[in-house]
């Protein structure tokens, strides 16, 4: 979190575009880590999107469900990965599912 911070509140930053995190597959994107990481990005630092690449299903469930809950699903992006850095954007939970072959 102090990096994001670090990036999003320097002198130049575009505030007008978009956050981008790699997950990685990142088994620890808890339901509470999902709400505290989506707040931070779309609420308090101000930045309309924040995309997530190659979250777990569960993290992105939670990363859907955050962008929900706060009535911002629009500010939401999860993309799947492959072995090229290319992905399927995805803006429901359903979308990434189907785009993962499930």
């Amino acid at each position: 979190m102090a990096v994001l911070e670090h990036v999003v509140t320097r002198a130049g930053f575009d505030k007008k575009v978009a956050v981008t995190v790699r997950c990685y597959n990142n088994e620890v994107m808890t339901r509470e880590y999902a709400r505290e990481i989506f707040q931070l990005i779309t609420g308090e630092y101000g930045v309309p999107k924040a995309r997530f690449i190659s979250p777990t299903l569960d993290g992105a469930a939670h990363l859907f469900d955050a962008a929900n809950d706060a009535g911002r699903p629009e500010a939401l992006r999860v993309f799947t990965v492959d072995d090229a850095r290319t992905g399927v954007e995805c803006r429901t939970l359903e979308q990434y599912l189907g785009a993962l072959g499930y």
